[in-house]
């Protein structure tokens, strides 16, 4: 992606860190950036703010808000993990579950999501709190027995984070900079793509006509929520079924039994299939009896 922008006529500038925003008269009108250790003024009709998670963007325009549902994950690669196939795995506990995908070349993508109240635990030894998090699944204890960690435990989080606004005079968000609620229903990608799309409609707009106001991004805002709607409601459900074991048990072993219900729900969790359809009645009732 980044050398396709590159051909398509975007300046491409590497190992760029954001400092803060310049704003004039109430308007965003550019960055200043650290680049090769020097301070430097990027000047930009409209600044995206597409920095992830704990977005500076957000705090500069400060529109950052945290939510309830405060957790963070430890992610790490594994090889040797037994019984491993071409499919994800997800495995819940009360208050946290441990996923697992395989990426390739025997490697496991394995992480594990915890409540936010575990910090120091995990600042004092991260290795050994994500070891003893999956020791905890029976279902792993033996699965990882020969199994190494071969990238190091990266932490990110806390999750919930959801920006008050989205749009301001001369800038805006998207990606998990706007908003992330948990990652079970691993959709990350698909909204920053998907975001930056409707952004970027939203920008060719508001310059045709002038300039990028607040008022004349606003198009953006109802766009996001026409596209992600049906997904913030799902990835609420799922996030808090994922923290009752015995609700999660329940509602698998309901999809276990009934496939095309199942498929509806794998669908909908991968954006093939519209969130409006698990809630037809046929498909409620269908978990119900």
């Amino acid at each position: 992606m980044l050398r396709a922008a590159g051909r398509a006529g975007a300046e491409v500038r590497q190992r760029v860190a954001l400092e803060r925003l310049l704003v004039e008269r109430g308007r965003v009108c550019g960055a200043l950036v650290r680049e090769e250790g020097r301070r430097v003024e990027i000047r930009a009709r409209v600044v995206v703010g597409a920095d992830g998670l704990n977005s500076l963007v957000a705090r500069e325009l400060g529109v950052a808000r945290q939510g309830r549902l405060r957790r963070l994950a430890l992610v790490a690669h594994l090889e040797g993990v037994a019984g491993t196939g071409d499919v994800g795995e997800m495995f819940a506990r009360r208050g946290r579950y441990v996923g697992m995908a395989p990426i390739g070349r025997g490697l496991v993508n394995v992480a594990a999501v915890v409540p936010g109240t575990e910090a120091p635990r995990i600042a004092r030894d991260p290795e050994a709190f994500f070891a003893a998090e999956l020791r905890a699944v029976p279902e792993l204890a033996r699965r990882l027995a020969g199994a190494r960690t071969v990238r190091e435990v990266m932490i990110t989080g806390p999750f919930a984070r959801r920006s008050r606004r989205v749009v301001v005079d001369g800038a805006l968000l998207v990606g998990d900079a706007a908003d992330f609620y948990d990652p079970f229903t691993g959709e990350g990608i698909f909204a920053a793509l998907r975001g930056g799309a409707l952004a970027a409609e939203a920008i060719a707009g508001a310059l045709a006509a002038g300039e990028a106001t607040a008022a004349a991004l606003r198009p953006y805002v109802a766009a996001r929520r026409r596209a992600f709607l049906g997904k913030w409601v799902l990835e609420r459900i799922v996030a808090h079924g994922a923290a009752c074991p015995l609700v999660m048990r329940r509602f698998t072993r309901r999809l276990a039994a009934r496939t095309r219900v199942a498929d509806l729900w794998v669908g909908a969790a991968g954006d093939s299939v519209p969130v409006r359809a698990l809630f037809a009645p046929r498909q409620l009732a269908a978990l119900m009896i």
